[in-house]
């Protein structure tokens, strides 16, 4: 557990899935552009769709709680193989297999591997704070904690795979380097999807840092 002055971050557990969900309806689907643009703000009917939640099981993902013990933000991470096959999770939503579909592409494209010997890092794949504690830093806490968990876990590296502009800024401010960049025109043009998000979401980039220099 760290507490920070305002919040109090712990580690997310299985049983904290649907309380998370609840969070990322309120939070995150409604202003993150993928969901935007194939018009899922809501989220999904069923949390078995979402698979950054088929991680929570591993132990790295983590959760903001203010005061009175409310979720006020979560960083959802899981673990990234060199032998992964991210073909063995079975989405039923035509939308979120397309999204699905997207950062799959993005992530093959960006190829992590290429820039590491190692077999295993952490993915913070899911990064998401309440409206009303925004401008406070949280959200820059919650990827450095997850950085932190990281190296104690053992990883090798980290990645951050951000999809919108305002997420995009923190990853650098860690010392990241952006390893792939691809404009959302392109991603239009190529048939992944049907138009590009709203002002100011131009591209979706691809974050890596190692834990082993």
């Amino acid at each position: 557990m760290v507490v920070s002055p305002k919040f109090k971050i712990v580690r997310a557990a299985l049983e904290d899935r649907e309380k998370i969900v609840d969070f990322l309806r309120q939070a995150f689907f409604k202003y993150e552009p993928l969901n935007m643009v194939l018009g899922c703000t809501d989220g999904p009917a069923s949390s078995r769709n979402l698979r950054c939640l088929t991680s929570l099981d591993e132990g790295t993902s983590l959760i903001a709680a203010d005061e009175n013990g409310a979720i006020v933000g979560v960083c959802l991470n899981g673990e990234d193989r060199r032998e992964e096959h991210n073909g063995t999770f079975h989405c039923t939503c035509s939308k979120y297999s397309q999204i699905l579909k997207v950062v799959t592409t993005v992530g093959e494209r960006a190829d992590v591997w290429k820039y590491t010997k190692s077999s295993r890092g952490l993915g913070l794949h899911v990064l998401a704070v309440d409206c009303k504690t925004r401008g406070q830093g949280l959200g820059r806490i919650l990827l450095e904690k997850s950085r932190e968990l990281a190296r104690e876990e053992g990883y090798e590296f980290i990645t951050v795979t951000c999809t919108g502009a305002y997420s995009a800024h923190l990853p650098p401010l860690m010392g990241m380097n952006c390893i792939y960049s691809v404009p959302y025109t392109q991603l239009v043009a190529e048939g992944l999807l049907p138009t590009c998000p709203p002002e100011p979401h131009k591209e979706i980039k691809v974050f890596f840092q190692s834990l082993t220099e």
